[in-house]
């Protein structure tokens, strides 16, 4: 006689027995305990070493509401910007309790503890101080001159040439012409000939001439007080889909792909040394001082391999990716913020739960199919 599917799979696998209570609350428990122990390793605080100039910032900011001064804009546009930064927003100018970061140039108002209000990080938004800044030094040291392309301003360029521009080659054979003060490649002009380039001449003082260097690749690195925290590429590395981004309006030039490893550590080390000279000179912390600040520099890798700043972003659009927006905040606290950590809770408590409820269910065969005739 046939047997039926369910005759055949009773004797392979025997009659199971109905789960008990505990076997039956094992994933709930085993998720509910991984879920808060995964939380709780989130926020931890892992602070930076005592004496940096980082550590003196996150004891300052410890336990303080942190919120993010922007330029304002409709109610929407506000609750739009503190979903994007994982904080929340305000509009420069008002006075909060707490830490603030200023994501806007001319910072007013703000709270307790200010980031990026000092005036070092206002000099470096133009390009002339920024390389005196980097160059000669400030603080508590020298600059580094080798960490820069050779530049001057473009009306000392054309006094060297006697006032003809066309001799400019003379001086590098390869070279930029600058806005002092500009973003996203607004104001920047490789040739005499280029849309703008009349401008510049006619506006020496509101340039810069600078060497041009071959760039192999270029990177943005995020600091908070000299310490960087992430490496990206400044723009997408496949030229196919960087010309599609680029094609989209007001979105940047697509620094949201990170860098790993040797690249990443090569990168961040170039940064601390050339950021080195930007502290106090009398031991006190930037924080002391209000010069605490929140940078994103940009660095050109040359064909041998080298790197070169090219120029800091006080206030850099790519704070607006969430990642990076978070890690800022880790950087700042010490530990992750509630919502990322709830999530990382969240996603290994579901994880385990799934195992723990698949390892309870997992059939327990009694008999040997082998001894069972069909």
């Amino acid at each position: 006689m046939k047997k039926t599917a369910d005759q055949i799979a009773k004797s392979v696998l025997g009659t199971q027995p109905e789960p008990s209570t505990w076997q039956k609350a094992a994933p709930w428990l085993t998720a509910a305990g991984t879920g808060a122990l995964g939380y709780g390793l989130l926020r931890r605080r892992s602070f930076a070493p005592s004496g940096t100039q980082l550590r003196a910032l996150q004891e300052a900011a410890k336990d303080k509401p942190f919120s993010i001064a922007t330029s304002g804009g409709t109610p929407l546009a506000q609750r739009i910007r503190s979903f994007i930064f994982g904080a929340p927003t305000i509009t420069s100018g008002q006075k909060v309790k707490g830490t603030v970061l200023h994501h806007t140039p001319n910072p007013k108002g703000g709270g307790d503890l200010n980031l990026n209000t000092g005036g070092v990080v206002n000099a470096m938004q133009d390009k002339l101080t920024f390389d005196s800044i980097m160059r000669e030094g400030v603080g508590a040291g020298p600059g580094r001159a080798n960490s820069l392309p050779n530049t001057m301003p473009l009306a000392d360029a054309l006094k060297r040439v006697g006032g003809d521009p066309s001799r400019l080659k003379e001086i590098y054979p390869e070279f930029m012409l600058k806005a002092r003060e500009g973003s996203m490649g607004q104001g920047i002009y490789s040739s005499l000939d280029a849309p703008g380039a009349r401008n510049a001449l006619q506006n020496p003082n509101h340039f810069i001439f600078q060497e041009k260097m071959p760039i192999k690749n270029e990177y943005r690195v995020h600091t908070l007080d000299n310490e960087p925290f992430t490496a990206s590429h400044r723009f997408i590395p496949n030229k196919t889909l960087r010309n599609m981004w680029d094609k989209l309006p007001g979105v940047g030039g697509g620094a949201f792909v990170p860098l790993v490893g040797k690249r990443r550590k090569a990168l961040h080390d170039f940064i601390r040394e050339s950021t080195a000279h930007l502290k106090p000179a009398n031991g006190a912390s930037l924080s002391d001082v209000g010069e605490s600040m929140h940078v994103a520099w940009d660095v050109a890798e040359l064909p041998d391999g080298t790197f070169r700043l090219i120029e800091a972003n006080p206030v850099p659009g790519t704070l607006m990716n969430p990642a990076i927006a978070q890690k800022f905040q880790k950087k700042l606290t010490g530990r992750w913020s509630r919502p990322v950590a709830a999530l990382g809770g969240t996603a290994l408590a579901g994880s385990s739960g799934l195992l723990a409820n698949k390892m309870m269910s997992a059939p327990t065969p009694t008999q040997d199919p082998r001894k069972e005739r069909i």
